[in-house]
């Protein structure tokens, strides 16, 4: 209507912006925490396991092939 008006905007209509969102990216960002937050749930599944078998964060670390640093983060955490 604007157009055969040849008009910018109609009288009364309210001026819309428009978004514009990257469905594919939204949706990669979705998976990846998702898999992400899984990997972290599975890890500390694993890590309280060791540590009912008495292990240390170093043999937990070597296992799992991780840093002891993010090992003993993680428990710290589950406390």
């Amino acid at each position: 209507m604007k157009a055969f008006l040849n008009m910018k905007q109609i009288p009364g209509e309210t001026e819309q912006k428009e978004e514009t969102v990257d469905m594919c990216k939204a949706i990669q960002e979705m998976y990846d925490d998702g898999v992400r937050q899984g990997r972290d749930e599975l890890l500390k599944e694993q890590i309280q396991r060791k540590l009912q078998k008495k292990k240390t964060s170093d043999q937990i670390a070597e296992e799992l092939e991780e840093s002891v640093e993010v090992i003993e983060k993680i428990i710290k955490e589950m406390q």
